[in-house]
């Protein structure tokens, strides 16, 4: 049933945006829904693509987690997809048309319709319409042209009909649904609003049959308001992804050659197939450091110790908070291994001027870190309010959730831990608890459910790292997009106190980058690029309305914070350029002392 999607997609664009259930729109006027996982055609290759991360996994309750398939190569594997909508017209003469979801290749008008019945030229190609239906919980749907059409009930079940456009106004009004058989027209207009009565589309008898074309056109069952939506619309999708980084904490100090052949997927798979009480096969151990030309003696500790976190990382609390204080004292405690995919070296403030001492204590230089994203599921129509939001359409793999699909990205970073005493003094003052509190109480829709996580002390560690990111990709030539953020926050009830912001390399190769970044952490560079970002912070292109602002950007969910300022490309910030101040980092023109930067 399932078709191949002949047009390549972007790894990163599979664990986002166009993942499993999104609608793609390709060149030629194709449009595509990106099949679930369960129809990803791996061959015999899937034991390749398998991405180890144990923590990852074990927190999202799988088996294993796996990188999508390849569009080229020896085995040409492109991830499968279903053409939707299956609604089509031609432009030449309007003839609409219902293409079945499996079908391969374009469609051609029948030429049953003037012009296209008096043309001796070659029929038009078919193009897919524009609008679609939705509902909450996640279906997806063809617009109900022939019920629109006739009120509700058509002429006959199979009457033909026609898209035109009148070219009066560029509205909905302005498009007609007409019926060739009876002559009944209607226009599209108010076709998107809503109402108590469940809105126009439930106003002609038709409410959702929870149709999931991305499993092959599958009805779910389901009687929820079907809203109008353009096939192109952001509110389309919205994908529920996790990401963690990877903590190889057994290859702490572990020689580089060692921690190389550990971090080896398939080598690893044959240390830990095998194990008896923990402990790896002797034999097995033996023959791959010969193979390999490693200590024998080495390569065995170093995989007890991995076997030993496998086991730690099943008991491992799962909230947000205590998952992420793990990668925190890690940023603290470990160095890592070169031949590792985590490799640390710490500085202390001091060695820095005070520009960076008076405001941080730890410096930490990421040179090589990996980071796995994965893809949980998505919503529609709004973004999900929290991870267990009851609206996310959970992504299936055959029988139960077997395997999720995830994108790894390997590069390097620079970790900042804020001085303890310092924020703690930051956060008494009166003045900043009287501004958070009518933030807070300003936050609405998407930040509501969030408000309890809210704190002026994530707000000044995110409104920094948005800054610190914008002049960073200015003095090393990192564009902001290939660059994001990693907030360390606690919310003050947990066991691990976190104060640390980590700014990492988004994209890169397998073997990750060239150290631009990291360097920029060197004494003499850090102090000039946290200089140059406060002082911009100051002042904005829209002041005085940006830095007076009560609430601006999506959802009001800022304050001082807009696209001149402090904004990034959203796939660079953790929260949508949301939760966001320069007030609390650098004080605004009548509250000096709101900035925890200015003394």
């Amino acid at each position: 049933m399932s078709i191949f999607n002949p047009y390549p997609v972007r790894i990163p664009q599979l664990i986002g945006v166009f993942g499993p259930g999104a609608m793609v729109n390709f060149p030629d006027d194709e449009t595509f829904v990106i099949a679930d996982v369960e129809f990803w055609d791996y061959g015999t290759s899937a034991s390749q693509h398998v991405v180890d991360d144990d923590r990852l996994r074990q927190r999202l309750g799988v088996d294993e987690l796996r990188s999508p398939p390849v569009f080229g190569g020896e085995e040409r594997r492109p991830v499968a997809a279903f053409r939707f909508p299956g609604w089509h017209y031609c432009r030449r003469c309007g003839e609409m048309r219902q293409i079945t979801i499996g079908r391969v290749g374009r469609s051609k008008c029948r030429g049953r319709l003037k012009p296209c019945s008096e043309s001796k030229f070659d029929k038009e190609t078919l193009i897919p319409v524009r609008f679609i239906t939705v509902c909450e919980s996640g279906h997806l749907d063809e617009f109900p042209f022939r019920e629109w059409a006739h009120g509700g009930k058509p002429c006959i079940p199979d009457a033909r009909l026609r898209y035109s456009v009148s070219g009066r106004t560029a509205a909905l009004s302005g498009i007609y649904i007409q019926c060739a058989d009876c002559g009944r027209s209607r226009s599209l207009g108010g076709s998107f609003s809503s109402g108590d009565d469940g809105g126009p589309i439930a106003r002609i008898g038709i409410t959702c049959r929870g149709y999931r074309p991305w499993r092959g056109g599958e009805e779910a069952g389901c009687s929820r308001e079907l809203r109008v939506v353009q096939r192109g619309a952001s509110n389309v999708y919205f994908p529920v992804t996790r990401s963690s980084i990877h903590l190889p904490v057994w290859a702490d100090r572990t020689p580089r050659e060692v921690a190389a052949v550990i971090e080896n997927p398939r080598i690893w798979k044959l240390l830990s197939s095998g194990q008896q009480n923990g402990e790896p096969l002797a034999d097995r151990v033996e023959e791959i450091a010969n193979a390999y030309g490693v200590d024998s003696n080495l390569l065995a500790a170093a995989s007890r110790e991995k076997i030993r976190g496998v086991v730690e990382a099943s008991n491992e609390p799962q909230s947000e908070e205590e998952y992420r204080s793990t990668e925190y004292l890690a940023f603290l405690e470990l160095e890592g291994s070169q031949g590792a995919d985590l490799h640390i070296c710490r500085r202390s403030a001091t060695d820095y001027s005070s520009t960076v001492s008076d405001a941080f204590d730890v410096v930490c230089f990421v040179n090589k870190l990996r980071e796995t994203r994965a893809l949980s599921g998505f919503a529609r129509l709004m973004p999900p309010s929290s991870p267990d939001d009851n609206r996310i359409v959970s992504l299936d793999s055959g029988s139960g959730r077997s395997w999720l699909p995830v994108a790894v990205v390997r590069g390097e970073g620079l970790f900042l831990r804020f001085r303890a005493d310092r924020i703690d003094e930051w956060v008494a003052q009166r003045s900043v608890q009287e501004r958070f509190a009518k933030y807070a109480s300003g936050l609405s829709g998407w930040m509501v459910d969030r408000a309890r996580e809210i704190s002026p002390k994530y707000l000044l560690l995110h409104t920094f790292a948005h800054l610190l990111i914008r002049q960073i990709s200015l003095d090393c030539g990192y564009g902001t997009a290939s660059l994001r953020e990693r907030i360390y926050c606690d919310s003050g009830g947990g066991t691990v106190r976190m104060e640390g912001i980590l700014v990492y390399t988004s994209s890169g190769d397998s073997e990750g980058t060239m150290g631009g970044l990291v360097r920029q952490g060197e004494p003499g560079r850090l102090e000039a690029i946290i200089h140059e970002a406060l002082r911009k912070a100051t002042w904005c292109s829209s002041d005085p309305i940006c830095i007076e602002s009560r609430g601006q950007g999506s959802d009001n969910a800022n304050l001082a914070a807009c696209h001149a300022c402090a904004l990034l490309p959203e796939t660079s910030c953790e929260v949508g350029n949301r939760v966001l101040d320069r007030g609390f980092v650098v004080g605004a023109p009548d509250e000096a002392v709101l900035g925890y930067f200015v003394r």
